[in-house]
Parts: C-alpha cells; sequence; structure tokens
C-alpha cells in the first residue's frame, strides 16, 4: 500500500461519513499547524518577544475569557445532558445514536467540543505576555495538546454516545476551573479568600480521571463494543498519564507545601 493510499485510508477510509467533510476535521493538517503554531509561540517565539519588555496585565481579556470558556462549557454539558445522558451509554455501547437526530447532534457537539479545546490554547500565550512562564509546565502543554487532539479523533472517528458522560464530566470541572480562574483575577483578596479551594480544583480533576479511567476499562472489556474499544484503549492512555503528571502537581505544590508549614 502506497503512502497516499495508506493515508487515504486513514483520513477517509476510517472516518466517520458524517464529520469527514467538515472544517477541520476533513484534514489533520489544520489542526496540526495550529498545534505547532502553539508550541513554538509559547516555547520559542514568545518568550524570545518578552525577554526585554514588561508583561502585559491582559485583566480584562482574561475576564472575557474564562467568561467564554464558562458559557461555552456549560452549553456544553446541556446539549450532551440533552441529546440522551438519561441512558448509560459509556457502558453498554449502543449505536442506535448513529443515523438518528440525536446522533447528528452529538456529531456537531463534537465538533463544538473541539472549538472550544482550541481555544484553551489562548490561556498559554496569555501566560507567555503576563511574563508567568513558571506556569508552562510539561503537565500544562501536554494536557492542552492531547485533549485537543483526542477531541479531533472524536469527532472525526468516534462521534457516538458512549462518550456522552467523560465529556460530560470533562465540561464540568471546566466550569469550575474557570469560575475560579474569574474570581481569582480580581485581585489578591479575592485569591487569599479562595485559597483552599485551590487544591480542591485538582483534587476534582483527579476524581474525574479515576472515574474516566473506570468508564474506559467497562468499554473495553464489554465484547459487545467495538469501534467504541478503540477510542476508550487511546482515551484510557492518556487519562492514566493525566492522572500521574496531576497527582505529582498535587504532591509538589500542596502535600509538600503543607509540611514546610
Amino acid at each position: 500500500m502506497s503512502l497516499v493510499r495508506y493515508y487515504h485510508y486513514l483520513n477517509t477510509e476510517l472516518s466517520d461519513p458524517r464529520t469527514r467533510d467538515w472544517v477541520l476535521v476533513s484534514s489533520p493538517v489544520p489542526v496540526v499547524l495550529l498545534t505547532f503554531a502553539y508550541l513554538y509561540f509559547v516555547l520559542k517565539c514568545g518568550p524570545r518577544y518578552m525577554k526585554n519588555r514588561p508583561a502585559y496585565k491582559l485583566f480584562t481579556f482574561i475576564r472575557i475569557f474564562n467568561i467564554f470558556q464558562i458559557i461555552a462549557n456549560a452549553c456544553l454539558m446541556y446539549s450532551l445532558i440533552d441529546v440522551g445522558l438519561h441512558e448509560d451509554n459509556f457502558v453498554t455501547c449502543s449505536s442506535h445514536y448513529l443515523h438518528t437526530p440525536e446522533g447528528y447532534k452529538l456529531c456537531h457537539i463534537g465538533w463544538y467540543t473541539l472549538i472550544v479545546k482550541l481555544s484553551d490554547y489562548i490561556e498559554t500565550p496569555v501566560f507567555v505576555l503576563r511574563q508567568k512562564q513558571r506556569q508552562i509546565s510539561f503537565l500544562h502543554l501536554y494536557h492542552h495538546v492531547t485533549t485537543m487532539i483526542l477531541s479531533w479523533i472524536y469527532v472525526k472517528y468516534f462521534p457516538n454516545e458512549t462518550t456522552i458522560t467523560p465529556l460530560l464530566l470533562n465540561c464540568s470541572v471546566h466550569v469550575i476551573m474557570y469560575t475560579y480562574y474569574l474570581l481569582t483575577s480580581y485581585g489578591p483578596s479575592m485569591q487569599k479568600r479562595l485559597k483552599m479551594i485551590k487544591p480542591m480544583i485538582t483534587t476534582i480533576q483527579l476524581v474525574q480521571f479515576v472515574i474516566i479511567i473506570f468508564l474506559s476499562l467497562r468499554v473495553i472489556f464489554v465484547p459487545k463494543c467495538t469501534g467504541a474499544k478503540v477510542y476508550a484503549s487511546i482515551l484510557l492512555i492518556d487519562v492514566i498519564v493525566n492522572f500521574v503528571l496531576f497527582s505529582n502537581f498535587f504532591k509538589q505544590n500542596y502535600l509538600k507545601n503543607n509540611k514546610l508549614e
């Protein structure tokens, strides 16, 4: 099989016919280029530009961005519940939504999720422009990039109801997280009041990962799951890595600090 034929097989034949021609989905090139541009700016170009410049404040922009994230994730949550959270879709691996109005709606939810995850990239350049380079850790970059890639894989190949529960969990966590970010953007006094909440945010993220790991394992070991097994396996690997990274972050930033205090 030639490379061109193999690419066609991966990009077209394996993809979901409902979404294969959509913007940002028809080819991996736009998403790959955006990701490389993102990494180049935050690791090379941005720090070089800011080397001899004072930090930008960007308070208004940050608040608008946080409000957008809260509303966007809340809308995704509502849409996911509306599509069919009443069924245990991630476990049963049913495919009765495939060519129904609900199935097409779920495809659109997947696409909007991809847009929201791409918009998450904005957060890191803001760190660079504010001279907050310390916040751009391997965990931060890995989480943003892999979450976006998983969103693309989902809408490209597996936009089905088996992913409703994990996606709903993720959106819920992001509503909480960006609400916290919005409140802390109002200065040191607010940050001091919310100091005790900060480790709770990471704890919530860890709980989310544990639940998704459990759900992914259920799908993998349910015999009738076919295509869902592939996505669940990819998701499982990524979530385990995230769990390890976030656990280490929690230990380094909260448990050790408590011991020192």
